[in-house]
């Protein structure tokens, strides 16, 4: 009896020790070797610096901030979160808040996937006719916007999302035809997508489409543009990589890093990748003096440019980063290049690949940054010519409140 109690009480006594050590190693750790905290951009640093700002003691935010921050900069937690998150997705099935984990494994940033907002379709038409207003007054000014929106994973992917995650599905495919409906040259993404040999177009732990749908995209873009070059005389040619491993950004989100270790337990998470190739003995196109303009996201990045000067034989100029709006791209590029552009050296044609996520985000300000920089081609208000002229040039150029 005396020996059950002893062992007891040193298993409680282990116990307490253990964790008082595991406690202050990992401390010390986390104080002597601390991360850098991570670099970031567009909508989350603002975010961030609006969290600092207004963060108060008082209701506890200061110290959600500070509890934060020590997470984010802790060594011992990146190395054990890791191997925690990756039991948790692969055997349990559970991934953090802001990740949707769909069929067969499959990951969805839940923000993109089931949208809080509800878009109605008075507010698609409502950013449709601002588009339009800035689609006349570039082409007023010798330029031709082509808007590219990319439908979302949660919609091309639909087959593998959960039943409960509501995608709001019909708002990719609304957003193009209020677009074309109010004579904005638009890419139908979503349409030559679901009719290419592209499946499944995204990656399965990847927030962006993979090679395949690059290439249905680029060809598209350059068929609506009306810039498509015939097959004889393109100067380069597509040439297949081989598997390659996916993008895996998502599983960054569910708290798991993609290193190499995890990486080889994902070793089938694999995708045909393509490159583009000069091939010797061909000129470039002479009637061409100004490279297509492609703003856009990270949706944009290699070889999605290289692609569609394949197709076009036309060189491309990529303003594109992550996170931030292709529209607010382009509102940057207009303003920096304003006295080039008012001597009349415009590009022909100027991509906008806008992911339709960004729609549930809001794109007011972007909006309104652009009509700022694009004054009307004619007065809105002439009073020489009274309330029948004001008439003729509303409906020449409408204002969008």
């Amino acid at each position: 009896m005396c020996g059950a109690w002893w062992m007891k009480s040193v298993a409680r006594w282990s116990v307490v020790v253990l964790f008082l050590v595991v406690t202050a190693g990992t401390g010390i750790v986390d104080s002597l070797t601390p991360l850098p905290m991570p670099r970031l951009v567009g909508r989350e640093k603002a975010s961030e610096e609006r969290l600092r700002r207004e963060a108060r003691i008082a209701d506890g935010s200061k110290a959600r901030l500070v509890e934060r921050s020590q997470r984010m900069r802790s060594r011992v937690r990146q190395a054990a979160a890791c191997e925690y998150g990756f039991v948790l997705y692969r055997w349990l099935h559970e991934v953090r808040p802001t990740v949707v984990r769909g069929k067969d494994g499959w990951l969805f940033l839940k923000s993109r996937a089931c949208p809080r907002r509800i878009i109605h379709d008075a507010a698609l038409s409502r950013l449709a006719s601002q588009i339009a207003v800035i689609s006349k007054r570039l082409a007023d000014q010798g330029s031709r916007l082509v808007m590219v929106p990319v439908p979302r994973k949660a919609v091309l992917c639909a087959d593998r999302l959960p039943s409960w995650c509501n995608s709001q599905a019909a708002v990719d495919s609304a957003f193009v035809a209020h677009l074309t409906g109010n004579g904005v040259i638009c890419v139908d993404l979503l349409h030559a997508l679901r009719a290419s040999s592209a499946s499944p177009y995204y990656y399965k732990l990847g927030s962006h489409w993979n090679h395949k749908s690059r290439i249905v995209a680029a060809e598209e873009m350059c068929r609506v543009a009306g810039i498509l070059a015939p097959e004889t005389d393109r100067l380069t040619r597509i040439l297949p990589l081989g598997q390659r491993p996916e993008d895996f950004d998502v599983l960054k989100y569910a708290g798991i890093e993609p290193n190499r270790r995890i990486k080889r337990r994902l070793a089938g998470t694999t995708s045909l990748c393509y490159r583009v190739s000069s091939p010797r003995g061909k000129a470039a196109r002479s009637d061409v003096d100004l490279p297509i303009l492609l703003f856009g996201s990270s949706f944009s990045n290699t070889p999605l440019p290289d692609l569609i000067h394949h197709y076009s034989t036309i060189p491309v100029e990529r303003h594109a980063r992550p996170g931030v709006k292709a529209l607010d791209f382009l509102a940057k590029y207009l303003r920096e290049a304003g006295g080039r552009l008012a001597a009349g050296d415009r590009p022909r044609t100027i991509f906008v690949e806008l992911p339709v996520h960004s729609v549930f985000d809001g794109l007011d300000s972007s909006i309104s940054s652009l009509l700022s920089l694009l004054p009307p081609s004619r007065p809105i208000l002439a009073s020489s010519e009274g309330r029948s002229g004001m008439r003729h040039d509303l409906k020449k150029d409408p204002v969008v409140d």
